[in-house]
């Protein structure tokens, strides 16, 4: 938590001085809840990508096996 004072100059010797609390910045609910989403999403993009490949590799591997006997 940042606290910002100020000082005003109100008559010959009095000054009034106000501390104000400020909270750090956020984003936006709904800009953490996309950002979320993209990253689930692109989680499981990767995932089924290396999965698919995985899957693909077996098959051939498998393919050449059968077809050489």
């Amino acid at each position: 938590m940042l606290e910002l004072v100020s000082i005003q100059h109100v008559g010959r010797s009095m000054d009034l001085v106000s501390v104000h609390s400020v909270s750090p910045c956020k984003p936006p609910r709904l800009f953490c809840l996309l950002l979320s989403f993209w990253k689930v999403f692109f989680f499981f993009l990767f995932f089924g990508w290396l999965v698919g490949w995985l899957v693909l590799a077996c098959f051939v591997l498998g393919n050449l096996i059968l077809w050489r006997k």
